[in-house]
């Protein structure tokens, strides 16, 4: 697992998008995401799809688990460090 620091991820924000899906926001790498991944594709999926798609594409979990307060922070800090926001939920 790679070592990185909070700073270093928002530094990088423009490299991610914040998948928000209702329910919890969470980090993905740019360069995790599939050929025609989007919003727009990952807001029409069924449950199971999406479930499917998390396990696909992951979080970023290397600081923080998805639901932590502190991934919460991150992912607002992040956002207006210039990461995209996906509202799939």
């Amino acid at each position: 697992m790679t070592n990185i620091t909070r700073a270093a991820m928002v530094a990088d924000a423009a490299n991610y998008v914040v998948v928000d899906d209702g329910q919890y926001r969470y980090p993905v790498a740019v360069e995790d995401l599939r050929d025609g991944d989007t919003e727009e594709v990952i807001r029409a999926m069924s449950g199971d799809e999406y479930g499917e798609w998390c396990n696909a594409v992951p979080a970023d979990q290397r600081l923080y688990m998805v639901g932590d307060c502190e991934m919460i922070a991150l992912c607002q800090e992040m956002i207006e460090s210039g990461a995209d926001v996906w509202h799939v939920g």
